[in-house]
């Protein structure tokens, strides 16, 4: 019951328009790290996303993540 109230707060905080990829930049250091740059744009304004990935124990995960 309350995560069906959550659900429905959180369903009104939601804005109406869905945010679109608009670019996205990848780098490749080395093999096992991969850096890249996004941009979304939403209703009223475009973001940046930084991410860089490492590869940990087979698996790809993600050490950093900053938004602008």
């Amino acid at each position: 019951m309350e995560r069906r109230i959550f659900l429905a707060r959180l369903a009104k905080l939601a804005p109406r328009h869905r945010p679109l990829v608009r670019s996205v930049r990848v780098c490749m250091p080395t093999e096992d790290v991969a850096e890249a740059a996004v941009v979304i744009q939403g209703a009223k304004r475009s973001r940046a996303i930084a991410l860089r990935l490492e590869v940990q124990h087979g698996r790809w995960r993600a050490t950093a993540i900053v938004f602008g």
